[in-house]
């Protein structure tokens, strides 16, 4: 809104705004601009011994056993109705993928599987989308 004296009033979007993505008149501070389902709420990226090399959004990753982690979130979600998606770093000529075992509102544990071989410990990197 444009007052008479030239001044600018901008209604600043809410958590639920950014969350349901209806509003076209409110603006977007970098506080909330989190809470949009399609941004991610964290990511990690982690050493194959488990622990943290770089993140956002989590406090720790605990290694369980060969291959198989837990991630714990700084701020839990709504539910345990959101999305991971993680990538292990593989060498020249091999196969990894990532597969999740069990999802909580507050964590995650997966576990990073190698073709022909089975569960395998990797370097690797994940990130979280949904609504917290």
């Amino acid at each position: 809104t444009l007052t008479g004296t030239g001044t600018v009033t901008v209604t600043a979007a809410s958590k639920s705004d950014q969350e349901t993505g209806t509003s076209t008149t409110t603006a977007v501070t970098p506080s909330v601009a989190k809470s949009s389902d399609s941004a991610a709420k964290a990511w990690v990226l982690f050493p194959a011994a488990g622990g943290i090399t770089a993140s956002y959004g989590v406090t720790s990753v605990t290694k369980n056993s060969t291959g198989n982690y837990t991630i714990a979130w700084s701020t839990a979600f709504s539910t345990a109705n959101y999305t991971v998606i993680c990538m292990p770093f593989a060498g020249a000529g091999l196969l990894l993928a990532s597969s999740t075992v069990s999802i909580l509102a507050g964590s995650v544990t997966m576990q990073n599987i190698q073709s022909g071989v089975g569960v395998v410990d990797a370097i690797t990197s994940c990130e979280a989308y949904g609504r917290q």
